[in-house]
């Protein structure tokens, strides 16, 4: 009997030494575990600050865009053009009238048959009378041209040198915000390896529940998590704006590409009026050479009258060459609006590259949220799976606690009975002492029996519980 008792002693005692060292590896691995998150937690703490910083970089460098792009449509060409143009169309129809009258007059000249002096004394006065129309139209061009001459050319230069300014300044910009999210990208590598190892150090924290650090670092998992969900609802915001901003930026090369448009329309409409001017000055040239020759054909005539008409021809020639500078002018002019132009399409192209780049942060944005909701899930059920393992821990622990009560209960009952034993060890009569009969031994075997399947088949079911974390 006192072996029996000795050997179910012997295997609890196994079982409890067994369990003993298990515990203890566990307390182990749990404490380097927790000093291993602390500082993977340390590290990940820093690298999310940093991470910040840089969001915020990118979102002032983003306003920086933002400014330039509004200052390079502020660099609009001057209205004035436009008001030279209706000048230019007002002087055009002036001298057609003009050129129609004349005919006109002709005409029936020719069909009065008038006298020779007639005919030149009403053509000298035409003359007269058109001369001093053409001096206030070109007193009203040359008004126009010397009020819009130079500030078009000021404006054209200081245009063209603000855009390529302003152009320098994107490209500088755009160089920053590659290497900024060069960055980016090499800490958010670096977060997602700190994540995993944080991940595996949780994985094999689930081995105590007893330890009270152990419960609090439960409850930084779950803080964790709930900094993680706000981090995800931070990161949706950014994408709304990012998205906000594509959309914003989509609307300004609209409206540039509008604004490119008219100006096109503007360039042809002044190459129209510029060829329709040109046509007017040749036709005028032939008109005055027509009138010379009609001047120089009565040579009998009044020399005085025909010394006054040849003067004023020559003051209308002087004219018409300063009517030619100004034409010269406006072609100037116009070869500064396709500069600009050229100008403003280097801006579009401009534009549309950082299109391209919103679009490429919008799609980095949308897989770091979707990797971000993974990660929630995965640590979400983690967190599930440690909190089962801890309760079976927690009731196998409970159950090994009451056998264990047990045993000590049946530990004490064997040495009171052997003690009766050692008092009446002679005579046939100590049997009776004992136990009685060898029912009680039977049950007493049958009890030690029981102990000690139950406290192996503890151990098995701690073993296999401990065998995953393991």
């Amino acid at each position: 009997m006192n072996r029996i008792i000795t050997l179910a002693l012997v295997g609890i005692t196994i079982i409890a030494l067994a369990l003993g060292y298990n515990f203890l590896k566990v307390n182990m691995a749990l404490e380097k575990n927790i000093e291993r998150n602390a500082t993977l937690e340390n590290k990940l703490s820093k690298t999310n600050s940093q991470l910040e910083e840089i969001k915020k970089d990118l979102g002032e460098k983003n306003n920086q865009i933002s400014t330039l792009k509004k200052e390079l449509d502020e660099l609009s060409y001057p209205a004035r053009i436009k008001s030279a143009l209706s000048a230019a169309q007002n002087t055009i129809a002036q001298l057609n009238g003009q050129i129609n009258s004349l005919r006109k007059d002709k005409d029936n000249l020719e069909k009065e048959n008038i006298s020779m002096r007639a005919r030149i004394q009403s053509n000298g006065r035409e003359i007269v009378r058109l001369l001093k129309e053409l001096q206030k139209s070109r007193k009203q061009l040359a008004g126009i041209a010397s009020q819009n001459k130079s500030s078009i050319i000021s404006s054209s230069s200081e245009t063209s040198k603000k855009a390529t300014r302003k152009s320098r300044e994107v490209a500088s910009l755009k160089k920053e915000l590659a290497a900024l999210k060069q960055q980016y990208d090499k800490l958010y590598y670096d977060k997602n390896n700190l994540e995993r190892a944080l991940k595996k150090a949780r994985d094999n924290s689930a081995l105590k529940s007893s330890s009270r650090l152990w419960q609090r670092k439960i409850r930084k998992l779950q803080d964790e998590l709930d900094n993680k969900d706000e981090e995800i609802n931070r990161l949706r915001a950014r994408l709304n704006m990012v998205r906000k901003k594509d959309e914003d930026l989509q609307n300004e090369i609209s409206s540039i590409k509008n604004a490119q448009d008219n100006l096109r329309r503007l360039n042809a409409n002044l190459q129209n009026k510029l060829l329709k001017i040109s046509d007017v000055l040749d036709k005028k040239e032939a008109k005055i050479k027509k009138l010379e020759t009609a001047l120089n054909y009565p040579r009998r005539a009044n020399d005085e009258k025909m010394d006054i008409l040849r003067g004023k021809v020559a003051l209308q020639n002087q004219e018409l060459g300063r009517i030619k500078t100004l034409y010269n002018d406006l072609k100037n002019q116009l070869k500064e609006v396709a500069k600009i132009m050229s100008q403003r399409e280097a801006e579009l192209a401009a534009k549309d590259k950082d299109i391209e780049t919103l679009n490429d942060s919008i799609a980095y944005l949308k897989l770091k949220l979707s990797n971000m909701d993974e990660a929630l899930q995965q640590s979400k059920e983690n967190q599930r799976l440690v909190i089962e393992k801890l309760s079976e821990v927690t009731n196998l622990n409970k159950a090994l606690q009451e056998r264990l009560g047990e045993v000590k209960g049946l530990i004490g009952e064997s040495n009171a009975q052997e003690t009766i034993i050692n008092e009446h060890s002679y005579g046939t009569e100590s049997k009776k002492f004992i136990y009685g009969n060898r029912g009680g031994e039977y049950s007493l075997n049958n009890t030690s029996s029981a102990v000690k399947n139950d406290a192996n088949n503890l151990k098995k079911r701690v073993e296999v519980i401990l065998q995953p974390s393991q």
